[in-house]
């Protein structure tokens, strides 16, 4: 009963991520198939500026969120994608739900 609850509220959270993701301008994503992750595209945030600060790779984007909004992702680099970020699900609904909107916010800022 209680690996049926996990799985129930694990697959929860992957359909709201992946739903939010999905309608975020400027991202497109790789559904997870398994693993508690989501590889988004940020092809379309390359090359632009945040402050000035140009966003040329996944390490920029991952630390400029990190400064800006305050929210930590892993640059698809580690993964030799880079332009991709992971981000994960495997925590509470209400982290993520304030993580995607500060990542959203993020976004919007980015010109």
């Amino acid at each position: 009963d209680k690996v049926n609850e996990m799985i129930i509220e694990f697959e929860k959270r992957r359909d709201y991520m992946v739903e939010t993701l999905k309608n975020i301008k400027k991202f497109s994503i790789i559904e997870p198939e398994g693993a508690f992750y989501i590889m988004i595209n940020i092809d379309k945030c390359l090359g632009q500026k945040i402050n000035g600060e140009k966003i040329e790779n996944s390490m920029d984007f991952s630390s400029k969120l990190l400064e800006y909004e305050k929210v930590a992702v892993i640059p698809g680099k580690a993964f030799g994608l880079d332009n991709y970020i992971r981000v994960s699900y495997a925590t509470s609904m209400e982290l993520i739900e304030k993580g995607l909107k500060r990542i959203n916010k993020f976004i919007d800022k980015l010109k």
